[in-house]
């Protein structure tokens, strides 16, 4: 299952490896790729590629045109949690195993179900500020007992 995104309709490079990007109805992000230009992505580094940034088919990416794409979803996600709008899949996985939560637990404790859970921590959804919160409120009431 994938969330409804909003579509990406400009997209500009800025120095830094960062785009500013425009999102229907959501305004503008700006999301710093420099952690992921490596390996295959380590074009992105490169001046004369990262400018050549534009908008990808209907709004759902950002293309390198001939080198690389980058999906919108990816970019939403980026974009939120680097924003401080969002928690991050790998920070929520930190916080199941810190706590010692299954999925069912994390589930109970947060007011979710198990498959939001799951798609929380499998990246599959985003990760909204309100359940971050939770979170940080969970362990904070775990860690005061």
């Amino acid at each position: 299952m994938s969330e409804n995104y909003p579509r990406i309709t400009m997209v500009a490079a800025l120095p830094g490896l960062a785009l500013r990007l425009a999102f229907s109805g959501e305004g503008e992000r700006i999301v710093n790729l420099a952690g992921m230009a490596v390996g295959k992505w380590a074009a992105l580094a490169e001046s004369d590629v990262f400018t050549t940034a534009c908008v990808g088919e209907y709004g759902g990416s950002v293309e390198w045109p001939g080198i690389l794409e980058v999906g919108g979803d990816t970019l939403w996600r980026l974009a939120e949690e680097q924003a401080g709008r969002a928690m991050s899949p790998a920070d929520f996985a930190a916080w199941l195993d810190r706590l010692g939560m299954s999925l069912t637990t994390a589930a109970k404790e947060l007011g979710l179900t198990r498959r939001a859970v799951a798609y929380y921590k499998s990246g599959g959804r985003t990760i909204p500020r309100v359940v971050m919160l939770a979170c940080r409120g969970v362990e904070h009431d775990k860690s005061a007992r």
